[in-house]
């Protein structure tokens, strides 16, 4: 299948590889032979640079020679869609050493905030100069930007949020408060921008060091932090403040917004209202208010280039990894449990089924969610320990080790070559490939969606059973909030873990949404059995969905789709309410195409079967045809 053709179909996943963190060559030729042919993964993310060292515009270029030779290896030339490189332009010269993800007191470098520190990182005409050079020096060692050997994208910034020390040392990040802590806050946007203004000229408008422009596409590197629309505080930078600086100046140098999703995706909602947490919903929102202030600016699509991992380190499990914040903690199952009752550390080693059975889970509604919230492209995260380092470590904060380790929050490949046990937690590698490939989610040739009889309990002999799998209908849950909130309410593997999970029945043709109050099923607003339909490699434009359905009680039976707009992820339409006998539904709805050159732009949209709850919701007969 060519490459144009998988980019058509909608292969919008990508890997993130985190080479830089020392995982060998051979690991990678033995993984990519033994799992890539035939997957839908179009790019590879991060570990193609070498961390902060010196380079200037009049240098050797000695800080690309390892990023040349792991560019001639082998596994390089599997990638299908060429690389997405992680620029980490905040760290070219000036620069005084290497700090990690986290903000670092100036103190712990014997440099005393003001002048001095801030020349240390930052000059007005050296620093973009170099990042010019740098990204140059990139686009000449991958010169096309598809396939073996191309530079498909370049991300950077990389994850601003997180390093306004980076960029910006006029004031201790850690002690400084009030107008020093906004003047540093505005400092960091204002310099991240002239970086992001540096990558477009050199790539794009104007090159320097480059025969001709490049066709990367050009992503900014948001943390998580930037996704919060307030300002009440100016704690970290946020979304709405880069996008506001300078009349949205940065929305002149990026083709798709990116950011790292670590956290929770906490909305299963149609139109959720902004209440600060971190989600791709507020970004959107965020987007929303910004257009509609700047309605000349031209919209672009969202992009998570980080995905799907979550993070305790706030206190927050927004995706794969399960919470090991004490030994009493650890998910697992003694036969009958998910996790036992004594889950002391005498019996932390007696069996990991329990992690991967509900990691398998957050991982089919984390796929959803990708569609639901119209992402353009994923990056998942990640094949191979992360190097960073949080402050905030713990003994159990983190991952799967301890304080002062690496991030090993990442995929097991259920295979000898894994570089770490701490892997062993995670679901096999076949698992993930099987939930994310987007062949699985075409539209049938009659339109028809087949409803199969199914419970919700994971069954790996069983490619279509469990409520977490979106291609045989998934039933959303909230398995993402914050602890408690997100954790199963039952350990008992003969009970579904989530409350949504007990109000849904599905048979053959049919799904039966049962009713709930307050009491039931605290905080939920509705019952959603979500089905994700590829429509068409290239025709966007308008289709009709239908179903019959039936509700008794008075309540609220309802058709909704969802991510078919790929400049607004808020876009939805919905049908009219469903009466107490069978009901014919339909709902026109029309697929908006992004703009950018590359990205996987296929024509797709989620069906979602909505009930508030209320009496009994019975859904069949469900078909999508071109309208």
């Amino acid at each position: 299948m060519s490459l144009l053709i998988d980019r058509g179909n909608g292969s919008f996943i990508g890997i993130n590889t985190n080479i830089d963190s020392g995982t060998p060559a051979s690991y990678y030729e033995t993984f990519l032979a033994r799992h890539m042919p035939g997957a839908p993964w179009i790019v590879f993310r991060e570990g193609f640079d070498d961390g902060p060292k010196a380079v200037d515009e009049t240098g050797t270029g000695k800080d690309f020679q390892t990023s040349r030779r792991r560019m001639s290896l082998d596994w390089v030339a599997k990638v299908r869609g060429g690389l997405l490189w992680q620029a980490n332009l905040e760290e070219v010269n000036p620069w005084p050493g290497g700090m990690g993800e986290d903000e670092t007191p100036l103190s712990r470098y014997g440099i005393a905030p003001g002048t001095d520190g801030d020349a240390r990182v930052w000059d007005d005409v050296q620093k973009p100069a170099n990042a010019r050079y740098r990204v140059a020096q990139m686009a000449r060692a991958l010169p096309n930007a598809y396939g073996a050997n191309g530079l498909w994208g370049i991300l950077g910034p990389n994850e601003m949020g997180l390093n306004p020390e980076r960029v910006c040392w006029k004031y201790d990040i850690e002690t400084c408060s009030g107008a020093e802590r906004s003047e540093m806050q505005a400092l960091s946007i204002a310099r991240h921008v002239a970086l992001a203004r540096a990558v477009w000229e050199e790539m794009r408008a104007s090159p320097r060091y480059l025969d001709q422009p490049h066709g990367a596409i050009l992503f900014p590197g948001t943390g998580t932090e930037w996704w919060m629309p307030n300002d009440a505080t100016t704690t970290t930078m946020r979304f709405k403040s880069l996008l506001n600086y300078n009349a949205g100046e940065i929305a002149q140098y990026v083709d798709a917004w990116a950011t790292t999703f670590h956290h929770q995706p906490g909305y299963w909602t149609e139109a959720p209202a902004n209440t600060g947490e971190r989600s791709i919903a507020n970004m959107w929102s965020t987007l929303s208010a910004f257009h509609a202030a700047s309605p000349d600016i031209a919209r672009k699509p969202i992009c998570a280039t980080e995905y799907g991992c979550g993070s305790q380190f706030w206190g927050i499990d927004g995706g794969i990894a399960l919470y090991p914040l004490s030994e009493t903690n650890e998910w697992q199952t003694d036969g009958s449990n998910l996790f036992p009752a004594d889950g002391s550390a005498a019996n932390s080693g007696k069996t990991k089924n329990g992690k991967i059975i509900l990691r398998t889970y957050k991982l089919g509604l984390h796929a959803l969610y990708a569609w639901y919230w119209s992402l353009a492209f994923v990056s998942i995260y990640s094949l191979t320990a992360s190097g960073a380092q949080h402050k905030s470590n713990t003994a159990g904060g983190s991952f799967e080790g301890a304080n002062g380790t690496e991030n090993f929050i990442e995929w097991s490949f259920a295979d000898a070559t894994t570089p770490s046990g701490r892997l062993e937690h995670q679901p096999a590698w076949s698992t993930l490939q099987r939930i994310w490939d987007p062949v699985r989610y075409a539209l049938p040739t009659d339109g028809r969606i087949p409803i199969i009889a199914k419970g919700w309990a994971y069954d790996p002999s069983d490619a279509k059973q469990g409520f977490h799998l979106p291609d045989s209908w998934a039933v959303t849950a909230r398995v993402f909030l914050a602890w408690p909130s997100g954790t199963p309410q039952t350990r008992s593997m003969a009970t579904p873990p989530w409350v949504e999970w007990t109000l849904v029945q599905m048979e053959d043709g049919l799904v039966r949404c049962l009713p709930f109050t307050a009491t039931t099923a605290p905080g939920l607003t509705a019952s959603r059995v979500c089905r994700p339909v590829l429509l068409s490699a290239h025709r966007h434009g308008s289709w009709r969905l239908r179903c019959e359905a039936s509700c008794t009680a008075g309540g609220q039976a309802r058709l909704v789709v969802r991510g078919h707009d790929a400049l607004d992820g808020l876009a939805y339409v919905q049908s009219a309410v469903a009466g107490a006998d069978w009901t014919p539904l339909e709902v026109t709805f029309t697929t908006r195409p992004h703009n950018v050159p590359g990205l996987p732009n296929a024509a797709k949209a989620v069906i979602v079967l909505r009930h508030n709850g209320i009496g009994t919701a019975q859904f069949r007969n469900v078909q999508v045809t071109a309208a």
